[in-house]
């Protein structure tokens, strides 16, 4: 059987976005390779409208591949599943569903779906993509036997020679500076930085703490973070939120950044991590789901959520040059591993080996 076209489905496609990124730069690389490649979605939003296209418009062939990439519950997963044409999933991997229980029920509820889902796309599926050991030991449990590696296509390299913005350098050039960039969602435990951020402010009274990232459908967990800023004393100009920000402004928040602190309880890659190591920003972040994996053997990894302890790390590397420049060795060869040119030759790989095996 000769493969003329390989396509992709995913629920839905955002600019910005860690999967939609991806999906894109994917279908660039098999365009490049001499596929037909069009991307299918479950939900098209205005954003991708001009890309992304109905799934429902797909018209099966022999001649195609299929990528599906699973994410979250969708009506993809039935249609893609009983699709007769060679296939294989990209998993991305699922928030659990009690985090977002008591924020946000229908979406606890879609989490859950597309994890009772992947389970049944084990029968459906002979092959599976995984980004990080941590997603590959959970595709492994539930009984995927035929585990392929996948990396995330990165652009790092769209910071090189953007223009910073020279009022947020100026506001903030003689403060330390603790970032962590990521959705306010419960899962990422945004409290749990404000609680560290309180101790180390006690070492440092001249320090903010950045958090770059919008919300995702959970006002209530909004709530509580105002809540906590009140109970640690923390106001406004201690705490920067910011929700959405250009290339540029993000590029000038990382640059001027002494540490970047990451206490996420599921991650099921974190891109953030590999942009902070890009940036030569020294990480301390939290022993869970995918993140050491991400760091490889690079920043420090926390077992434990002890606040003023991980307040008083925080300090040690801020203030010791040493300490400091050997994080950043590890880190400076640990991001060499998330290039675009290593993910293409990955993809290039597992297509040349599905082709042989499907």
């Amino acid at each position: 059987m000769k493969i003329t076209s390989i396509h992709q489905f995913t629920p839905v496609l955002a600019m910005h976005d860690a999967i939609g990124e991806t999906v894109i730069k994917i279908q660039k690389r098999l365009k490049i390779l001499g596929y037909d490649s069009k991307i299918f979605v479950e939900k098209p939003i205005p954003q991708t409208s001009k890309i992304g296209i109905k799934y429902t418009e797909y018209k099966p062939n022999n001649s195609d591949l299929i990528i599906y990439h699973h994410s979250i519950g969708s009506e993809l997963s039935d249609f893609v599943s009983d699709l007769k044409v060679p296939k294989v999933v990209c998993f991305h991997n699922i928030t659990k569903p009690h985090f977002f229980e008591k924020y946000n029920k229908t979406l606890s509820l879609e989490m859950e779906k597309g994890l009772s889902e992947l389970q049944k796309l084990v029968k459906k599926f002979q092959y599976v993509m995984g980004a990080s050991d941590y997603t590959k030991q959970e595709l492994s449990k539930l009984g995927f036997k035929n585990i392929l590696p996948f990396n995330y296509f990165i652009d790092l390299e769209r910071f090189n020679d953007l223009k910073l913005n020279s009022k947020i350098i100026k506001k903030y050039e003689k403060t330390t500076n603790v970032i962590f960039v990521g959705r306010k969602v419960p899962n990422k435990k945004i409290e749990d930085l404000l609680k560290v951020f309180a101790y180390f402010k006690i070492f440092n009274p001249n320090s903010k703490l950045f958090l770059l990232g919008g919300s995702w459908s959970v006002e209530s967990y909004n709530e509580e973070l105002s809540q906590w800023m009140e109970i640690l004393h923390l106001n406004n100009n201690d705490v920067i939120f910011i929700d959405t920000l250009t290339d540029e402004d993000l590029a000038t928040y990382y640059k001027i950044s002494d540490i970047f602190l990451c206490l996420s309880e599921h991650e099921g890659f974190c891109i953030p991590l590999v942009e902070a190591m890009f940036f030569k920003i020294p990480i301390v972040a939290f022993n869970s789901t995918s993140i050491p994996s991400t760091l490889g053997n690079s920043g420090i990894l926390l077992n434990h959520k002890k606040y003023p302890e991980i307040a008083e790390i925080l300090h040690i590397i801020t203030t010791n040059d040493e300490i400091k420049r050997r994080i950043l060795e590890g880190q400076n060869e640990r991001v060499k591993h998330f290039t675009n040119e290593k993910a293409e030759k990955i993809l290039n790989d597992n297509i040349e080996f599905l082709l042989k095996k499907l």
